[in-house]
């Protein structure tokens, strides 16, 4: 677990030293294993080619739908994902873990959540990020992450130019 927290500071400590001027924008939000959600829900925020990107138009202002389709389940997993990547003792805290499995779905025991997201730095480079995060509940009192994963794409297609693959706390690829 330390190790992934290392390599996890890595990616949050580039941003970190970065100008105040870069701004990231979310482009998409997956979430699965949330509360009543067994089926991936997916929400582009950003459909359009990355090659001249402008956040005019394109912000979100509400999600609407009707009772229990899973609106607050999407809210749920964008904190989640933001506490998990935020906060490095957030699954070993037992009133973290309560709230967890309340939220966790029941019946496939997992939830599975992902971010994509553009980077503009000062001098106008684009970085386009996935971040895949998968737990479970593995005992009682017990949330693991089973898998996590850190790409780095390129902002104009989809190539994968590195990433970083963790499964049940093993590093199995590194070249972010």
């Amino acid at each position: 677990q330390k190790n992934i927290a290392k390599k996890y500071k890595k990616v949050y400590n580039y941003f970190k030293r970065r100008d105040a001027r870069m701004k990231i924008f979310m482009l998409s939000f997956k979430v699965n294993g949330v509360k009543n959600i067994e089926k991936d829900i997916e929400i582009n925020f950003y459909n359009k080619t990355l090659k001249r990107f402008s956040p005019c138009g394109s912000n979100i202002k509400g999600i609407f739908g009707p009772n229990g389709i899973g609106k607050t389940s999407i809210i749920k997993g964008m904190d989640i994902l933001r506490k998990i990547s935020l906060n490095d003792n957030y699954l070993t805290n037992d009133f973290n873990l309560i709230i967890l499995d309340k939220i966790i779905n029941k019946k496939i025991e997992k939830a599975s959540l992902e971010i994509e997201f553009l980077v503009i730095d000062e001098k106008k480079k684009k970085s386009r990020y996935v971040h895949s995060i998968t737990i479970a509940i593995t005992s009682p009192k017990e949330i693991k992450i089973l898998f996590e994963n850190i790409k780095k794409k390129d902002p104009n297609t989809d190539q994968v130019v590195g990433e970083i693959l963790i499964e049940n706390g093993i590093i199995k690829n590194d070249s972010l």
